[in-house]
């Protein structure tokens, strides 16, 4: 949000309130901003706070254990604060300052890990973060002078992932059993773009010319808590008070060109050729903690590499209110600190194997559409198909394959380069009001993603799924009714597991609105969801490997859903 988002027209000052209560998860949400204006600065503080417990499911099988298919109680807080700073300038200049800070805290009591090795189980996930930004924007009264448009953003954020664990062990070693990992990751940097326009002859040139560059500093550190000794062979595997990764510095640099000519009548074509330049390096460090892990090996090896990513885009208008375009692109991305290095587990649970060996993935693809009409009367469908070397995945694998000992009953799971990767599909949208009153819309959305070289199919892209609604909207009031629909996944990664295998569903929901005729700056807003309680599930939500029944990552049933926006 930015202090123009309240101070529309030559307001001095503006405020918004907005309070919901979402029975999914039986939450509070309130929402504050205020800005104001003096002369050319203006000034945006917005504050929010969350409390709620977790969100529904299903399952309907309580008490404790691997049985338990209800969701595992739990409490949680939210609450984040965001200010800033806008100046403007005469001549189309525009500096700004902004502080945020974030903090998530999931607690919860994970009665589904009660078992003969554990009495009593408690989990906590906490997420933090802290950003300070400095912008300068610039935007030229006239479209198509030389220098039309300028952005720099310099930024510094750290962000924390904080789990904690706090259980009483009954197998040795017995007694309290704690665990508290931090991954902090730190970065600096800035981005920044400059967009100029050049005229030669019949040819209108948008040439932008634009770059990013960064530095991360990322570290893990376990604390923890036991009654280990020397003499406890299984305590070599319950590592504590150790780093599970080397501390690690990248180094990130981007930079794009690109050239968007329109040519003709009202230039009813345009010609976007351009690329993207890339370069990457991760240096991990050794560190005290680190050495000390039972799984140290040495250094592990670091990592660079660069790439060109060219790319051109066509498109023509053809009528008045349709565009055709197609384009060829291809694309870059570095693996992560996380994904090569950090290697977290333990033998009797789960363990997650980083790959310093990651190679960066590339991709090169085609994608054509349509667009037409506009937001009462429109239309857009597009297909893609897209074909990657060294795709970054998570497998699910054994121990013996993975090169380690112990004995992991809630699965191993290792980031790999797929070699050859293809992801295809289709989207679509299109609305239309009509009737003064009456509006319809729909959303589809289809892809299929494979591993070309195995010839299995990726469970991280979702199946077939759409919506379709229908809206009756009048000056104070109005409602809406949607269906989604989703198809079955029964194809995935491994075709003999039912886990990931996920059956087709048709959701229905009732929202509608009010807004009072003497107090036009309220609106309330009101929902059913899932009106017929259909169980269902999220097929990217079921994970590779479960320890509970599978009906524990259903959705929530019926629910409902109230806010009170107040706009002043």
């Amino acid at each position: 949000m930015d202090p123009e988002d309240l101070l529309t027209g030559n307001k001095a000052y503006g405020g918004l309130t907005k309070l919901t209560y979402d029975g999914s998860s039986e939450s509070g949400y309130l929402n504050q901003a205020l800005a104001g204006r003096y002369h050319n600065t203006m000034i945006l503080v917005q504050g929010g706070y969350q409390t709620g417990s977790q969100t529904g499911n299903m399952g309907g099988t309580g008490g404790v254990g691997s049985t338990r298919s209800d969701k595992d109680p739990a409490s949680y807080t939210q609450g984040n604060f965001l200010g800033k700073i806008h100046q403007y300038v005469e001549g189309g200049h525009r500096f700004g300052l902004t502080g945020e800070v974030f903090d998530r805290n999931y607690n919860e009591n994970t009665l589904s890990s009660i078992s003969s090795t554990y009495s009593r189980y408690h989990t906590l996930e906490e997420s933090k973060r802290t950003r300070v930004s400095g912008s300068y924007d610039y935007k030229s009264e006239k479209p198509t002078a030389f220098i039309s448009e300028a952005h720099l953003i310099a930024y510094w954020q750290k962000v924390n992932s904080i789990t904690d664990t706090a259980a009483n062990r009954l197998t040795s070693p017995i007694g309290e059993y704690d665990r508290d990992s931090n991954l902090a990751v730190q970065s600096y940097g800035t981005t920044g773009s400059i967009t100029s326009n050049v005229f030669t002859g019949p040819f209108h040139h948008v040439i932008t010319l634009g770059g990013e560059a960064y530095i991360t500093d990322t570290s893990q550190y376990a604390a923890g808590l036991d009654n280990c000794t020397a003499q406890v062979y299984a305590c070599s595997f319950l590592h504590v008070n150790q780093s599970d990764m080397p501390d690690v510095h990248g180094t990130d640099l981007g930079a794009i060109v690109q050239d968007r000519i329109g040519f003709g009548e009202m230039e009813w074509l345009h010609v976007t050729p351009g690329f993207r330049f890339d370069h990457y390096r991760r240096s991990p460090q050794d560190t005290p903690s680190y050495t000390k892990n039972a799984a140290y090996e040495g250094t592990p090896n670091g990592a660079s590499g660069s790439h060109y990513s060219p790319k051109v885009l066509v498109e023509a208008r053809v009528l008045k209110n349709l565009t055709l375009y197609g384009q060829y692109s291809q694309a870059f991305r570095a693996p992560s600190a996380t994904e090569m290095y950090l290697t977290y587990g333990g033998t009797g649970s789960y363990v997650s194997i980083g790959n310093q060996n990651l190679k960066p993935e590339t991709s090169r693809g085609w994608e054509v559409g349509a667009r037409y009409g506009d937001s009462k009367r429109g239309a857009t469908v597009s297909f893609f198909d897209n074909y990657y070397h060294n795709f970054i995945d998570t497998i699910t694998t054994t121990a013996a394959a993975a090169g380690i000992g112990g004995y992991y009953p809630f699965g191993v799971f290792e980031y790999v380069n797929r070699q050859h990767v293809r992801i295809y599909g289709v989207e679509a949208r299109a609305n239309w009001t009509f009737a003064n009153y009456w509006q319809v819309w729909t959303s589809l959305a289809y892809s299929d993603g494979q591993d070309t070289d195995e010839h299995v199919h990726l469970n991280s892209v979702a199946p077939f799924r759409g919506i379709v609604g229908v809206a009756y909207n009048r000056e104070h009031w109005g409602a809406n009714f949607s269906t989604t629909f989703a198809a079955a996944r029964n194809k995935v990664q491994n075709m003999a597991s039912n886990v990931n295998k996920t059956p087709g569903y048709a959701l229905f929901d009732l929202t509608g609105w009010y807004s009072p005729k003497f107090f036009p700056n309220l609106r309330v807003q009101a929902g059913m969801y899932n009106m017929f309680n259909k169980r269902y599930y999220n097929a990217l939500d079921v994970p590779d490997s479960i320890s509970v029944p599978k009906s524990y990552y259903t959705q929530p049933g019926r629910s409902f859903k109230v806010t009170t926006l107040i706009n002043f």
